[in-house]
């Protein structure tokens, strides 16, 4: 994504401007409009999600934490468990999130 003061602009990708070229087009079919138009809607808004901060699942520590050292910043996350176990994880939880999600984590078995 380029940045230039206060604007992000996406990739200009092949596939970005054969949407472009459709919901330009006054003679494009409907649905083929909408599908393109839908998916550039949505473009922008997956890519403003990889700028925020964000916690899943979220601690109530976590929660406090960020809110002390960003007050501005909104946070969405789709559960707040309830609290931390003495290695950090969340209770109940998912245990290393993180790690599982991001694949860094070594496999079961692999020495």
């Amino acid at each position: 994504m380029t940045t230039v003061g206060n604007v992000a602009l996406l990739p200009q990708t092949n596939r970005l401007r054969a949407m472009h070229t459709v919901i330009r087009d006054k003679d494009a079919f409907r649905r083929d409009f909408a599908v393109s138009s839908r998916r550039t809607i949505r473009l922008p808004l997956e890519a403003g999600l990889e700028l925020l901060p964000f916690e899943f699942p979220a601690s109530p520590q976590g929660l406090e934490c960020v809110s002390r050292a960003a007050p501005a910043v909104r946070i969405v996350t789709p559960a707040v468990e309830d609290g931390l176990s003495e290695h950090a994880f969340t209770v109940p939880g998912t245990g290393d999130f993180g790690d599982r999600f991001s694949g860094t984590l070594p496999r079961a078995g692999a020495s």
